[in-house]
Order: structure tokens, then C-alpha cells, then sequence
């Protein structure tokens, strides 16, 4: 019995730059859909189904993006959503940010931080001890990751390494799903 989703879109934004050395955007976008699907479990007990939304769901934000680059070897982006919702039915938080920065340096070595944060996102689920629905807060997350590789026989073999969730940071970016600690890998790539 669902109906398809509709939705109308408008967006605004420009973009700049600064000869190779630096560039802008921004975008000021508002959505609003009706019919949303949705997983529904406050009135289907025990198990839920999906739906559609009984709300018309506004969606307006900015989103805007910074590039820099000073000189060849060094790139930074900077990234940074704000979401308004009029009604939360989805993980999208209010903030994120994310920043990376790139550094090359060597010809053939390459080495990245990738700093994100998440803020927080509102989660619905059923709990089958209570057969209730809860809403609860989903805790907004700090991510660090760390990338490097190097190059060796004119480009055939690239050694790699990465060390994900720097800090060790527990949390839950989808409710109910785990996710890793920190984490290590190295690796070697070979290219014929």
C-alpha cells in the first residue's frame, strides 16, 4: 500500500575561485517531500512495516565548501552542512563537518588526515522488551583517520598504510549497528 514519494527541490548557490589557489561554494537548498517512506513501528506492533508519512517533511540548509591549496604539495578541503528539518525521520544531523588535508611530500609518497564531525541524529526503533516504540538521541562523533602511501619501481608497487578512528572513538552512526574502533591496515599494491 505505498504511495511514491514526491518531492520539490529548489536550490541556490555560487561558486569562486581564486586562480589555482583557492575555491568556494556555497548552496542554500530547501526540499519538501510528501509521502515520505518511512519505517513505521508505533502502530504496527510487534514488528513494524514501512510507510508513508503522514507529514509533509520540510528540508532547508546550507552547504558550503572550501578548497585551498598553497602550494603543489599540500591540499586542504573543508566541507560544513547545516540541515533544518521540520520533522526528524531520517539520520541526517543538524551539523557535520569534514576536513581533509592532503600532503604529497615526495613525488611518489602521499599522506592524508581526514578529520569528521557528525552532530547529533534523532533514531526511532522498537524495543521488543517493552514492545514500545523509543526515540532516542544518537550522540554526535568525532572521526580521525590517517592515510599514507608511497610509491616504489616507477609506480608498480605502492605500499600502503592507514590507521582509521584515530582517537579510538566509540559510537553509533546507525542505531543498533557497531562500529569499528581503531583500526590498522597496510598493505602493497602491485600494477603491471
Amino acid at each position: 500500500d505505498l504511495k511514491p514519494e514526491t518531492s520539490n527541490t529548489f536550490e541556490l548557490g555560487f561558486d569562486s575561485s581564486y586562480k589555482k589557489i583557492l575555491n568556494l561554494t556555497a548552496v542554500y537548498f530547501n526540499r519538501v517531500e510528501d509521502e515520505a517512506i518511512i519505517f513505521n513501528s508505533l502502530n504496527a506492533a510487534p514488528w513494524g512495516v514501512y510507510g508513508n508519512s503522514t507529514e509533509t517533511v520540510n528540508v532547508r540548509g546550507v552547504e558550503a565548501a572550501l578548497s585551498i591549496k598553497p602550494i603543489d604539495k599540500i591540499n586542504l578541503n573543508v566541507g560544513y552542512t547545516y540541515t533544518d528539518k521540520s520533522v526528524d525521520v531520517d539520520y541526517i544531523p543538524t551539523h557535520k563537518l569534514v576536513a581533509n588535508l592532503d600532503f604529497y611530500p615526495t613525488e611518489n609518497s602521499f599522506v592524508s588526515l581526514t578529520y569528521k564531525n557528525v552532530g547529533d541524529r534523532f533514531a526511532r526503533y522498537y524495543d521488543n522488551s517493552t514492545f514500545s516504540t523509543v526515540e532516542t538521541t544518537l550522540q554526535k562523533y568525532n572521526l580521525l583517520d590517517f592515510n599514507t602511501n608511497y610509491k616504489l619501481l616507477e609506480g608498480t608497487v605502492t605500499l600502503l598504510g592507514s590507521v582509521t578512528n584515530v582517537l579510538n572513538e566509540n559510537y553509533e552512526d546507525v542505531l543498533g549497528f557497531s562500529t569499528r574502533g581503531r583500526n590498522y591496515k597496510i598493505g602493497v599494491r602491485f600494477q603491471f
